[in-house]
């Protein structure tokens, strides 16, 4: 009598899925896990956060928890919301023009088991936006990254008129932080209230001559950014082109000019592995014209 195969506890192939390695490492991810919530009083909230550290495995083990409006003052100190075998980072709100510095505020926490190297290198806010910006080097990392910023937001709702000039705030800053870390991963957390991210910027083409250029004389375009900022590459493009002239600055240069040169360009910026592009800007046409012979007729 033949005796029936036992069945297996685990399909196979899952030992070695990308959960299973999670699971058996969960502090060292290729990208951190991140709990984010607005806790609104985050003091009210210490209790519940302790008791889901201590009763969920997922919670207790994530990398990073990123906390929008925590209420907090510089009267409450860091003993008083440390949660166990996490590093606490807080950038309170301050008075603000108009007055107000209630409410707002933002704290991150810091696994100890992911990462034991951070700084904050950016803190931030107006009555626009708040923000604050963490250098991360976690225990592990892959290679192609040198650190991890970590960008903590809170836009307030009174901003709801004002979001472009509030992400303009945190653009300026962000893009700062990638100039000086260009082989860092950018994760962006927290409470923006609707504000458009996807909203991409959109620059403005220009030239140095008013009017048509004549053959032979030089001719510079210039393609601003209302943000300007060192790491953007260029690309120029018109109709007659395949493909686009990348420049290293925002200007692009015609020194001797001919007809041929003549027609409609746009510009976009560009910048970061894999590239981020800005939308095209709005046509300019350049016109080409020959060069003005002056004669003199003598009446006998």
């Amino acid at each position: 009598m033949r005796h029936k195969r036992r069945e297996r506890k685990q399909k196979r192939g899952k030992r070695g899925g990308i959960r299973a390695r999670l699971a058996a490492n969960p502090h060292k991810p290729a990208i951190p896990t991140i709990v984010l919530a607005n806790v609104r009083s985050l003091e009210n909230e210490l209790d519940y956060i302790r008791l889901l550290r201590s009763t969920q495995r997922i919670v207790r083990d994530c990398c990073v928890f990123v906390f929008t409006e925590t209420w907090l003052s510089n009267s409450v100190p860091d003993s008083a919301i440390q949660l166990d075998q996490l590093t606490c980072y807080r950038a309170d709100r301050v008075l603000v023009e108009g007055g107000k510095s209630r409410g707002g505020g933002l704290c991150a926490y810091i696994n100890d088991a992911w990462c034991r190297d951070a700084v904050v290198v950016c803190r931030h806010c107006s009555p626009l936006a708040e923000f604050m910006i963490i250098k991360c080097r976690p225990l592990y990392l892959p290679r192609e990254y040198t650190a991890i910023l970590l960008v903590a937001v809170y836009i307030p709702p009174s901003s709801s008129n004002n979001r472009s000039e509030a992400l303009n705030e945190l653009y300026q800053h962000i893009n700062e932080q990638q100039t000086a870390h260009s082989d860092a991963f950018l994760i962006l957390a927290g409470d923006f209230n609707h504000a458009d991210l996807k909203k991409k910027p959109k620059p403005e083409l220009t030239s140095d001559l008013k009017g048509a250029a004549l053959t032979g004389n030089s001719v510079t375009l210039s393609c601003t950014l209302k943000l300007q900022s060192a790491g953007w590459k260029f690309y120029w493009i018109k109709p007659t082109q395949s493909t686009e002239t990348e420049t290293e600055t925002h200007h692009y240069f015609i020194r001797s000019v001919r007809v041929s040169d003549g027609g409609q360009y746009k510009c976009r910026a560009g910048r970061g592995n894999p590239v981020y592009y800005t939308h095209y800007s709005d046509a300019l046409w350049v016109n080409v014209t020959g060069e003005y012979v002056t004669a003199l007729h003598i009446k006998w």
